[in-house]
């Protein structure tokens, strides 16, 4: 926070964020609940399709666009983009809903938006900086941000500032 936030009431704000910030409070009430919450065997069925957490993650989508960035756990790539983000997203939540057996392919193989880490290693080779343009131009944005690898030296950005890797491992 201290290299991103220069201001000290809001680098305050954000530090005190379960108090100050009500999506960050609603989020930390529901993991309250789960901490020390029966067995881990219980724990893990929340996460299975149909089960609690799922369903909470459902209600959000694995790729978003928002403005002129795109977000992702682990990065998109131009095939994500031509079988259709929407598409995407729509699978991912009908099977976290207890829809198919098993997650889409596309999401669930190691190339996929959640597991895919060619954007967040360092350095990011020329051949993957130039993917990531085909991707971003494909969906008309400017920047892709990521987290699914952590960064030690804080948020980090490549390719010409082009992706923002934003997992500096609090969670």
């Amino acid at each position: 926070i201290d290299t991103l936030i220069k201001d000290p009431l809001e680098k305050d704000r954000l530090l005190h964020a379960i108090d100050t910030v009500p999506c960050v409070r609603k989020k930390a009430d529901w993991a309250m609940r789960w901490i020390g919450k029966g067995s881990f065997a219980e724990r893990a069925l929340a996460f299975l399709p149909g089960g609690e957490y799922a369903l909470k993650m459902a209600e959000r989508d694995v790729v978003a666009v928002v403005g002129d960035s795109v977000f992702a756990h682990g990065g998109v790539l131009p095939e994500h983009v031509s079988y259709g983000i929407a598409r995407l997203n729509a699978e991912t939540r009908r099977w976290m809903r207890n829809g198919p057996a098993t997650a889409p392919e596309i999401v669930a193989s190691e190339r996929g938006p959640v597991w895919i880490r060619d954007f967040s290693v360092d350095p990011v080779s020329d051949e993957n900086c130039a993917i990531l343009a085909r991707s971003l131009d494909a969906l008309g944005v400017r920047r892709m941000v990521v987290g699914h690898t952590p960064q030690k030296q804080g948020v980090t950005s490549a390719c010409g500032d082009r992706v923002y890797r934003i997992d500096v491992g609090l969670a």
